[in-house]
């Protein structure tokens, strides 16, 4: 797993963005995330329901975290 703190390409953004999301939120959202996602239901009503945060909350979380990071290095 890329270190959170010093990642800087778009695929460990990605990687880390999802491991932040999986140690901040339930794991089992996973499941009726694609469940929903896969049976038709919008991508941010389902990540809103499955994680308790709309994506753009979740992103502004994630992003404060990674500078919170940087800034303790």
């Amino acid at each position: 797993m890329p270190d959170l703190a010093s990642h800087r390409d778009q695929d460990q953004f990605t990687i880390t963005a999802v491991s932040h999301l999986l140690q901040t939120r339930d794991r089992d959202g996973l499941v009726p995330f694609f469940e929903q996602t896969r049976s038709g239901k919008p991508f941010e009503t389902a990540f809103a329901q499955a994680f308790g945060a709309t994506p753009a909350e979740f992103e502004a979380e994630y992003r404060a975290e990674v500078e919170r990071l940087r800034a303790d290095r």
